[in-house]
């Protein structure tokens, strides 16, 4: 589907001012109104972050209890079980809280479920095989909060419980010791968006608090206290994986981490990097959302995330090698089976369809389980349609589902909440499950549901541009200085796209199967740009068009260029 170009409509009397009192560059100042930074303090925050504006981790609610039975448990060295979910940001949070606990002498051991065998979430038939040693303490990451039932039987069990979570929150909590979780209503941690991984760290920042403080603990006594700097790699790498806005308190502790990441002083970080081709010493929210994270995650999807979490604790470089390659050979085959469905799903999705479905669903006995959500994903921004996709097995249907066009898919998911046996998320992804003779009629409701919120007109893709410029602007220094400080891009602080025209297209070149290299003519100056999976163009070089495209900073021998990345052109003659 063609995309519509939109450009944003600032303040510009905020614009003004707030370039005048900054001396930013002008289109620097511009991309902060557009993210909704007016004022001074807020831009100095945004393009400085820094650890010591973390807000207190007891903030959140029930932080306090959480962190003093937690506490308790590693002094009376109880047995600690720490439950995960097999995306990388439930593997970097279970990594995280085990490392810690580990590092402090605690007697802790993990669960991160199999997608397919087991499914999301804490269960009770999972749970019922740890009853012969069975834990004292239970703390699930990036998971719990919407498993009532579970959270019951532990306690039952004898087993105290402690949900950490950043899904939705249900309208009754599970009846656990503590919930931690920044998205309950009664919650005053100013921060909502926080990953799993980010609750999951805020724990841990409380802990060693309480252990630190507490002078009859004796927990430093014969050890130097742990610097928690060298668990932002892992809380960097869930955050930018589970997509969250990368903006307040994410911001933070990604733009520190991505620091820790460059060192590489982590095995298995080390050795995702050279599998991944990132030579490069400073990386990106690019290179660990497109290279690292999809292959951490190909472990839960094609086969056990225990592969993933012991690639991060590992201490061996020569295991996180082998641990490493297996990853990559396991995201090849994901590639493999992600393109061959998508092929089949967009054989299904006519003219006609568009014209008269809102949102897409759709079921197959032979989809993987493990590849539903990307492929969502990939639909729901080329068609700009909520998406959910399912696979069928044993008469139930298991699906994973994708928002599109501002809509909340989770609160769509409650109007159908009748029909479905579970499910959970959040706004912009969901899982569930239902009964698979009650497809049809789950697929009625949830179109009904959408239609309520769009018309057709509004599900049309759109690409949302920063601003027209001339492309000499981009090698002025006082640019190039500013723009250097707008990183990490990702969810809530997009990297920004500009439009410009008319340029001639002088030349192309095909990079693999899937890119294209353009030069490009304006102004008596040429520029190349990257169309990374474009097309081709017929007669490129007697075209002239208008280009939109994003900058990247690329990194080579120690210093620093933009390259121009063309995310859509329109050909104008």
């Amino acid at each position: 589907m063609e995309k519509e170009w939109h450009k944003h409509d600032p303040d510009l009397l905020a614009l003004e001012k707030l370039q005048r009192e900054t001396n930013l560059h002008p289109l620097i100042a511009l991309f902060l109104c557009n993210r909704g930074i007016k004022d001074t303090a807020g831009a100095h925050s945004f393009l400085h972050p820094s650890l010591k504006d973390l807000p207190s981790p007891f903030l959140l609610k029930d932080m306090d209890k959480a962190a003093h039975r937690l506490a308790d448990a590693v002094r009376r060295h109880e047995k600690i079980l720490i439950y995960g979910d097999y995306d990388a940001d439930g593997v970097t949070a279970t990594a995280v809280l085990w490392l810690f606990l580990k590092r402090i002498g605690a007697t802790v051991s993990y669960y991160i479920p199999d997608r397919i065998r087991d499914g999301y979430g804490l269960k009770t038939e999972i749970l019922k095989r740890f009853l012969d040693d069975k834990p004292d303490l239970l703390v699930t990451v990036d998971c719990g909060i919407s498993n009532h039932e579970a959270v019951a039987y532990a306690r039952e069990q004898g087993v105290d419980v402690i949900v950490t979570d950043h899904h939705c929150v249900p309208e009754v909590l599970p009846p656990a010791l503590a919930a931690v979780n920044p998205k309950q209503p009664d919650c005053n941690y100013p921060d909502k968006d926080l990953a799993g991984v980010g609750v999951a760290f805020n724990l841990v920042m409380a802990l060693r608090r309480v252990l630190f403080h507490d002078s009859t603990a004796g927990a430093w006594s014969d050890r130097e206290r742990p610097n928690l700097k060298e668990y932002l790699d892992l809380v960097a790498i869930g955050t930018i994986a589970d997509m969250v806005p990368l903006r307040g308190v994410n911001r933070i502790l990604v733009k520190e981490g991505l620091k820790i990441i460059d060192r590489a002083m982590r095995p298995g970080i080390a050795a995702l990097k050279a599998v991944c081709s990132v030579n490069t010493t400073k990386a990106s929210s690019y290179d660990i959302g497109f290279r690292l994270a999809p292959r951490l995650n190909a472990a839960g999807r094609m086969g056990s995330a225990d592969d993933a979490f012991a690639l991060l604790v590992t201490e061996d470089g020569g295991r996180a090698e082998l641990i490493a390659s297996g990853l990559d050979q396991a995201n090849r085959r994901r590639q493999a089976v992600e393109e061959n469905m998508l092929t089949e799903l967009t054989g299904y999705i006519t003219e006609e369809v568009l014209q008269t479905e809102k949102a897409l669903v759709y079921a197959s006995p032979h989809w993987h389980r493990g590849v539903l959500g990307i492929v969502a994903s990939r639909l729901a921004a080329k068609y700009a349609r909520p998406t959910i996709l399912f696979s069928l097995a044993d008469g139930r249907a298991r699906g994973s589902g994708r928002s599109a066009a501002g809509l909340d898919l989770y609160e769509l998911l409650t109007k159908c909440h009748e029909l479905l046996d579970d499910f959970g998320g959040h706004k912009e992804a969901a899982g569930l499950s239902l009964r698979e003779e009650n497809l049809p009629l789950f697929k009625e409701v949830f179109q009904t549901a959408v239609s309520d919120k769009v018309t057709t007109e509004d599900l049309v893709p759109r690409l949302w541009l920063e601003g027209s410029v001339q492309l000499s602007i981009l090698r002025e220094k006082s640019f190039l200085n500013d723009f250097y400080l707008l990183p990490p891009f990702g969810m809530g602080n997009p990297n920004p796209i500009l439009d410009t025209s008319p340029v001639k297209i002088i030349e192309q070149r095909l990079i693999g199967e899937k890119h294209v290299k353009l030069r490009v003519h304006q102004d008596g100056r040429v520029w190349e740009a990257m169309g990374f999976n474009m097309a081709p163009l017929p007669d490129a070089e007697f075209l002239e068009a208008s280009l939109a495209f994003a900058l990247d900073a690329n990194t080579y021998q120690g210093r620093e260029s933009l390259q121009l990345r063309v995310v859509d052109l329109k050909v104008t003659g």
